[in-house]
């Protein structure tokens, strides 16, 4: 009997030494099944970051691309700092009534989630954008403005018309105090967009000639400094960091085009002024840090404005965003060399 029991014993305890071993590599299949779940899940996860889209403005891959807009953002002293700048793929500056400049930004890649001030058309501005034919984001305009955008046939998102995706902050005085939600502008909006044939260049340039670049406009005077560690110009606005409202960083930008052309007052009480954009005229290039001299051609309205070197060839961007200023032919910008 004792014999009989202890056989019992040792059989019981070989099943309970197999049952626990099966349960042990069941539960190390198991980890080891997870451990490759995961591990697949956080690649398809990284690679869903990663960016996928080419955009044509900047010569960049990106993670999203929007229907195109252009949005007219405040620059008086009041609306700074302004929210979206640094996210915008091209931006011009120009001068408008009491010579404070404005600006238009155009979004398509990894826009940002709100933009502005937003603040009021200009003809001259509309011209840019009919040749990029793109929505064109704004809060009334000048009569003239106002009129030109049913001739020009301007796919406007006018605030004063009652479009969504407008909001005031109540933080900010009127009327600076309007800004643009992206999403809800364009949501539903059909595809649109003349993009330029932009031509960009991998290389580096031999030389950076130029350390800091000042424009002459009267007021908000900006200007660019080059940065090494940084690969781009800083921007500053009356000497001080041109700060983004909503990344809280100095906006930085690639490439700088100066544009000169005709610019006239109208004579009116508002002291609005025009700007002759269709025509030929002088420009200088700020290229990835490369110094070019040459010049702009816009045959029309519908054609789109073409940069070339003294060479006669179309300028290569370096891949990045780029702001044109648009400077008055009677004024000069001041370019401080690199020592």
């Amino acid at each position: 009997m004792k014999k009989y029991l202890a056989f019992v014993a040792v059989i019981f305890l070989l099943s309970f030494s197999l049952i626990a071993c099966n349960s042990e590599s069941r539960s190390n299949n198991s980890s080891s099944q997870s451990l490759q779940n995961n591990q697949v899940i956080n690649k398809e996860l990284r690679s869903s970051q990663q960016p996928q889209l080419y955009n044509p403005l900047t010569g960049l891959k990106v993670r999203k691309r929007i229907v195109p807009v252009a949005v007219m953002v405040d620059n008086n002293p009041s609306a700074l700092p302004q929210k979206g700048l640094s996210r915008a793929d091209i931006v011009y500056e120009m001068e408008t009534e009491g010579l404070i400049t404005r600006f238009m930004a155009i979004f398509y890649g990894d826009p940002p989630r709100s933009v502005g001030p937003v603040r009021s058309a200009r003809p001259y501005f509309l011209a840019v954008a009919k040749e990029w034919d793109v929505y064109y984001a704004h809060v009334g305009g000048s009569n003239d403005a106002l009129v030109k955008i049913d001739q020009w046939n301007i796919s406007s998102l006018n605030d004063m018309r009652g479009f969504p995706g407008f909001f005031v902050d109540p933080n900010r005085r009127r009327p600076h105090s309007t800004f643009l939600d992206l999403n809800k502008a364009l949501e539903g909006k059909k595809e649109k967009g003349n993009l330029k044939n932009w031509s960009f260049s991998s290389s580096p340039p031999d030389i950076i000639e130029y350390k800091k670049i000042s424009f002459p406009y009267r007021y908000n005077k900006p200007e660019y400094i080059w940065s090494s560690e940084e690969d781009c110009y800083l921007r500053y606005i009356n000497s001080k960091p041109h700060v983004d409202a909503e990344t809280g960083e100095q906006i930085r930008v690639k490439n700088i085009i100066v544009q000169y052309a005709d610019h006239r007052y109208l004579g009116n009480k508002l002291g609005h002024i025009d700007i002759d954009l269709i025509g030929t005229g002088k420009a200088e290039y700020f290229l990835g840090g490369k110094y070019e001299t040459g010049s702009w051609k816009k045959d029309s309205l519908y054609s789109p404005t073409v940069f070339y070197n003294d060479a006669g060839k179309r300028i290569e961007l370096a891949r990045g965003n780029t702001w044109i200023q648009v400077v008055s032919n009677r004024d000069q910008i001041s370019k401080a060399p690199l020592r």
